[in-house]
């Protein structure tokens, strides 16, 4: 009779641990798919924020784009106006094309040097002498971030911080299409600083 006693008290025993493991792997079970749709909806959340991240980065890159061609085409177009007003004012001294170009050129040059755009940005002018490129390519003829340097050959195996050479971009970009948009690093307006900048070269054939 004692080991009957016994038994009985082990079978219910042994249900409760049953139903204890049954809770427990269930419980279990649960959680392990609750992580998982968890993990599953913020790696989802994580790829559209990538998205609309990438999408407005797009966007502000584009809308400056947009921003430093009127800029240009804007200079340019006072280069042109500036140009044909002094050969209209000193029509009468018989200046050639030359000595009225270099007039036009003094007038504009400080106007230009002036400017300023967004995020310390600046209107630069570079005057090519050989559309080959080499040592001596170009004079920098104006460039408010780095006036002492005015006047200075450039180069088109000059190269940034990165190993690019932006002169070489630069000249090839204009020489075949007349314009190019390129990025390069280079000292920030009024700072040491080296900074990623976006840039727009565009052309204007009578001065190169």
């Amino acid at each position: 009779m004692e080991l009957e006693s016994k038994n009985e008290k082990y079978i219910p025993i042994e249900k409760n641990k049953i139903r204890l493991y049954y809770f427990l792997g269930s419980g279990s079970a649960v959680i392990i798919l609750a992580l998982f749709i968890s993990v599953f909806h913020i790696r989802g959340l994580y790829q559209e924020y990538q998205k609309k991240i990438n999408q407005l980065s797009e966007s502000i890159i584009s809308e400056k784009k947009h921003f430093l061609e009127n800029a240009v085409t804007r200079t340019i177009y006072m280069i042109e106006w500036e140009r044909n007003n002094t050969k209209r004012l000193m029509s009468s001294k018989n200046l050639s094309q030359n000595q009225i170009d270099k007039i036009s050129i003094e007038r504009i040059s400080s106007l230009i040097r002036d400017l300023r755009l967004i995020d310390d940005g600046y209107i630069w002018v570079n005057h090519i002498l050989d559309y080959d490129g080499g040592d001596k390519y170009a004079i920098r003829q104006i460039h408010p971030n780095m006036p002492h340097t005015e006047g200075q050959y450039l180069s088109t195996k000059t190269t940034d911080i990165k190993g690019n050479t932006p002169y070489l971009t630069e000249l090839k970009g204009v020489r075949t299409k007349g314009e190019i948009f390129f990025d390069y690093y280079f000292k920030k307006m009024g700072s040491e600083k080296i900074a990623h900048k976006l840039t727009y070269a565009k052309l204007y054939k009578p001065w190169n």
